[in-house]
């Protein structure tokens, strides 16, 4: 891959109208206005895939400080249309498995820690808000709205808004996109 493929991947003058505010400080905050906003999203996807992230078509929006699981790339799955805020987490593993059995007598193999791998999936045009944390096995639905700081595990239903800790089902993203329209609750 030549550099001026990667320069042209980085940086493509027609995405300069959706170049929006530095928010990061420092150095980080240099390479983010090298970036732009079109060019960082061609860029990250393509490097998430590469990682071995399952992104399914056109992504909305991944924020440049998601953390994704390092122990399986391949357990996560994004599919078309979603947008991913600040500081998501996504953990695919959990090693407290070892330290539980161990406390109730197993002998662990030396060498060996016990822990388990699940996937995670994100459905279609979802939106994960801040800070979110996506544990082993959840598996979001279509059209899924999750509120920021909420604790996700499990499978939850398609249209559904999600928020807290641990995550419950509040309401219908259908219904709550009704009311916006109808009270004008909304900007451009």
């Amino acid at each position: 891959m030549s550099k001026d493929y990667i320069r042209r991947l980085l940086y493509d003058e027609s995405n300069r109208k959706n170049h929006f505010e530095n928010p990061y400080p420092g150095g980080v905050g240099k390479a983010f206005n090298l970036l732009n906003f079109g060019g960082f999203m061609r860029y990250s996807v393509w490097y998430y895939r590469r990682l071995g992230i399952k992104i399914e078509g056109a992504i909305t929006y991944i924020c440049p400080d998601v953390y994704f699981d390092s122990a399986d790339y391949s357990a996560i799955t994004i599919q078309t249309g979603v947008t991913i805020s600040r500081e998501v987490l996504f953990l695919v593993h959990d090693y407290s498995v070892h330290t539980a059995m161990v406390n109730v007598g197993w002998n662990a193999p030396k060498g060996k820690t016990a822990h388990f791998i699940k996937p995670i999936k994100v459905g279609k045009d979802s939106f994960v808000g801040a800070r979110a944390t996506l544990l082993p096995g959840t598996e979001i639905g279509e059209n899924c709205i999750i509120g920021a700081g909420s604790v996700v595990k499990g499978k939850i239903p398609d249209n559904s808004i999600v928020i807290g800790n641990p995550a419950r089902v509040i309401g219908n993203t259908k219904d709550w996109a009704r009311k916006k329209l109808e009270i004008k609750d909304w900007v451009l």
